[in-house]
């Protein structure tokens, strides 16, 4: 029988799962967004999304690595 303490991890590894896979399209959307800067010519804009998408990149590895880990342990 599961536990209530149980339901509940099920439930936020989903939540985990969802949000990361939303990170993860933000991600994509973000490089989209570099590319028409670059083209617009807006290079200061596009240093500080460029910063926004590699700390938003090691976040989503972070995260995905966790998990793993809280399993090991």
């Amino acid at each position: 029988m599961l536990t209530s303490s149980c339901l509940t991890n099920i439930k936020s590894g989903y939540m985990i799962t969802n949000q990361l896979d939303r990170l993860k399209q933000d991600c994509s959307e973000l490089e989209y967004f570099i590319q028409r800067l670059v083209k617009e010519g807006n290079d200061n804009r596009v240093q500080k999304i460029q910063k926004k998408k590699q700390y938003l990149e090691e976040y989503i590895q972070q995260m995905q690595i966790a998990p793993v880990a809280e399993i090991a342990a």
